[in-house]
């Protein structure tokens, strides 16, 4: 997305997060520890260190792979000729057998008007290489106080696994056995990945301004991008996440089998999630053209709730839908929006445009009993009726006011993270036409699921009967060696 630096650089994320912080309140963003941007800011934090001295830890605005960073214990070590953020350090860090850890979430945005985000179920993590202590002596120590993979692979401690189905061995373990390890230590995971979603869903919202504008400025149409983040997020000793930093471009380098065995399934499961397929350009250039001769989709029997809604209020509509229907067969979950998310995120929601409220009412018209449900002709004013709605509910839904996110209902999340405790399986355990499955053949040429309905005819050949279906995935999951050829036909 144009501008989506304004989550990844280290300044900009801070400033951004500040702002809301002012509008919403500290209640509701304090998730991100007490960060100064020097040298503009170099005489607020001389003041803040006299009256709190601790542990600080500086990075370069714009770095990544833990290069610039240092853990410091006074302003006069602070390297004033470039740009830098000094945060304060998070001194009572959640251990693993007295190691430091993070967590590297991989989060998908497929559009920010309407805001449809995406969290991968399994992630990375990270551990250091030498037992934590904050004694000062280990001030310099970065084996220590830095998780970065960049920066302990350099140390002879670093441990390897070579073993893709040991995911709790060495210096880099899986997600899911890390919850499983907390879960056994009597920790409730359910409730600290809910605040981890929480926090990744108001790092998005802070920065949905400026992105949002800037394709509507660049951009010909709202489908042309999409964008996968690296969240890193630490907990402290009282199970409360914090986020470090958010990536552009998070590393898909496989250093090790279970690299390989998470980011493999990551890349092939966000090609799904977008409805990139492969076409052959030559087999298939007649049928898709024909197919893009097409009119637009009408409101046929597809569960769209029947508004008077103009034709690009439809067309979002269904492309959430089919989008969601390929999400819900791979490994990325929808967490905006949600049942909830409205109640729980609208006053933060700066850019607070028809369609994201739209898209909400469309989707969960119980949480909306307001809005009509008989099917009529697309009238020129259905636009300003929906937003004149919009802004009766905005007037009742206080800034800093919506509800904690750990009281509404929560019953889909539980039962997520209690699958994600599980071992990751092969990398893919769905058959490849299902992709194809999810598509209308209605869509028009602007859209990639033409192309997912056309090679839907070509997979089908490919697959065995509804008898054996089940023994044969049964089978791929039993041999490893069939996860790399199962691969390639969704690619």
């Amino acid at each position: 997305f144009p501008r989506s630096y304004e989550i990844t650089r280290k300044d900009r994320l801070y400033k951004n997060y500040m702002r809301m912080r002012q509008i919403a309140g500290a209640k509701h963003f304090d998730f991100i520890p007490v960060t100064y941007i020097l040298p503009s800011e170099i005489n607020d934090f001389y003041s803040t260190f006299q009256r709190e001295r601790g542990y600080w830890i500086s990075k370069p605005v714009a770095s990544s792979r833990g290069r610039g960073i240092s853990i410091i214990n006074h302003p006069n070590q602070i390297n004033l000729e470039e740009q830098t953020v000094v945060c304060r350090y998070v001194s009572k860090p959640l251990l693993v057998d007295g190691f430091k850890f993070d967590l590297r979430m991989y989060v998908a945005v497929t559009c920010f008007d309407p805001l449809r985000i995406y969290v991968f179920n399994e992630g990375l993590a990270r551990f250091s290489t030498v037992r934590y202590d904050d004694s000062p002596l280990n001030l310099k120590n970065l084996f220590m106080h830095l998780t970065n993979y960049s920066i302990n692979k350099k140390n002879n401690g670093y441990v390897k696994c070579s073993d893709p189905d040991i995911e709790d061995y060495g210096n880099k373990w899986s997600m899911s056995a890390l919850l499983r390890y907390l879960k056994n230590e009597g920790y409730d995971t359910t409730t600290m990945m809910m605040r981890v979603e929480d926090l990744i869903i108001k790092t998005i919202i802070t920065a949905e301004i400026p992105i949002a504008n800037a394709c509507r400025m660049f951009l010909p149409h709202r489908e042309n991008c999409f964008e996968l983040f690296g969240f890193d997020v630490m907990f402290d000793c009282n199970s409360k996440p914090w986020l470090l930093e958010v990536n552009l471009s998070p590393s898909l380098a496989c250093d090790s089998p279970l690299d390989l065995k998470i980011k493999s399934n990551l890349v092939s499961q966000l090609l799904t999630l977008t409805g990139i397929v492969a076409l052959d350009p030559y087999s298939n250039c007649k049928l898709r053209k024909s197919q893009s001769t097409k009119g637009s989709y009408s409101l046929s029997a597809d569960g769209v709730n029947a508004a008077p809604l103009s034709n690009e209020d439809l067309r979002i509509v269904r492309q959430t839908k089919e989008e969601y229907a390929r999400a819900s067969k791979g490994s990325f979950n929808r967490i905006f929006p949600t049942e909830d998310s409205w109640d729980c995120y609208s006053g933060f929601l700066e850019n607070k445009t028809h369609y994201n409220f739209m898209l909400h009412s469309q989707l969960f018209p119980n949480r909306f009993p307001f809005q009509h449900r008989v099917k009529e002709k697309v009238r020129p004013r259905s636009a300003i009726v929906s937003m004149n709605r919009f802004r009766e509910i905005s007037q009742n839904t206080k800034v800093g006011c919506a509800p904690n996110i750990l009281k509404t209902s929560t019953a889909d999340r539980k039962n997520r993270y209690e699958r994600s405790l599980k071992p990751m399986g092969c990398v893919l355990d769905y058959p490849a036409e299902t992709l194809a499955d999810t598509v209308s053949p209605d869509f028009s040429v602007a859209d990639d699921s033409t192309t997912a309905h056309t090679t839907g005819a070509d997979d089908t050949a490919t697959t065995t009967t509804d008898s054996s279906s089940a023994a044969s995935r049964k089978q791929k999951k039993e041999k490893s060696t069939d996860c790399d050829s199962a691969l390639i036909p969704l690619l």
